[in-house]
């Protein structure tokens, strides 16, 4: 929709500035997603790309994020999984010890692809975060869909 408007929020003052680099149509502001800085109802949609496993509280997010959409609006969330069965396998050595080992070799440090494979190897997915959303009681409809098989999913919520 070309009349549409997006708004960004980081927790990280540093992520802004590249952003507003980046996307000059889009407004960004420095904010915490456990606090969003908007009035109720001011928006159509929210959405956390690969940063609700990153935050004190998920159900808090999921609150503040519901509580700023309008009624029937989405909330959207993009998040790592862990992958099933013989792909889970080749998935979860991948991502302990191949790709912190190319991520130092490139980068010079390893620790950021191994809290990567730290943070989400545990986070709930699939039916289990479905559950954390059903457990806010601020959601009318609740679907997910499998991305790369399973390595990471996409959660719907439709706000009451």
């Amino acid at each position: 929709n070309k009349t549409g408007k997006a708004t960004g929020v980081d927790f990280s003052e540093e992520m802004i500035v590249i952003a507003k680099q980046k996307y000059h149509y889009i407004d960004f502001f420095q904010g915490d997603a456990l606090n969003l800085d908007f009035k109720d109802n001011s928006f159509d949609l929210t959405s956390i790309s690969f940063g609700i496993r990153n935050v004190d509280s998920t159900e808090l997010c999921l609150k503040e994020m519901a509580r700023v959409v309008k009624p029937g609006g989405k909330v959207v969330i993009l998040e790592f999984g862990q992958p099933l069965g013989i792909f889970g396998i080749f998935f979860r050595l991948y991502s302990k010890y191949i790709m912190p080992f190319f991520g130092k070799f490139v980068t010079g440090s390893a620790s950021s692809f191994i809290y990567l494979q730290q943070t989400s190897a545990n986070y709930p997915c699939r039916e289990e975060f479905k559950d954390i959303m059903k457990s806010t009681n601020l959601f009318d409809e609740i679907e997910y869909h499998t991305l790369a098989l399973g390595i990471a999913f996409v959660y719907v919520g439709k706000v009451k």
